[in-house]
């Protein structure tokens, strides 16, 4: 299983409303999403996301005992996150944490993002599922 955990401060909805909405109901059948909120925010309103995760189906690789992501889809949502980075420049923060059991080149796909917007942008390998 493979989990990206992304906090993008107070535009972390904002950025987990424009990957899902670009995504077919074909491929959100294949990612979990998982909103943490602030239970401390002292809002009338809605609850504000603090965290989003989104969990990949894998498959088990032929031959193999490693579980991989659907290539297509990751490819889809970094392509995604890398639209967000160039559309809202007003981001000052996301931090991604990734699965450590991430491909060597899905991790190359993550470190080219954080390379878009280094100041911004950073990316971090966690042991298990965050």
């Amino acid at each position: 299983m493979l989990t990206l955990r992304m906090d993008a401060a107070d535009l972390t909805d904002d950025l987990a409303v424009f990957i899902t909405q670009a995504l077919s109901d074909e491929e959100l059948d294949e990612i979990g999403v998982t909103r943490e909120l602030d239970k401390d925010a002292k809002v009338a309103s809605e609850a504000i996301t603090i965290a989003v995760a989104l969990t990949f189906a894998t498959k088990a690789a032929v031959g193999g005992g490693i579980a991989v992501a659907a290539p297509k889809l990751f490819d889809s949502v970094v392509r995604l996150i890398g639209k967000y980075l160039d559309y809202r420049v007003e981001l000052k923060k996301l931090e991604i944490q990734a699965s450590q059991n991430a491909s060597s080149e899905q991790k190359a796909q993550l470190e080219a993002l954080a390379e878009r917007r280094p100041k911004a942008v950073r990316v971090v390998y966690v042991a298990s599922a965050p």
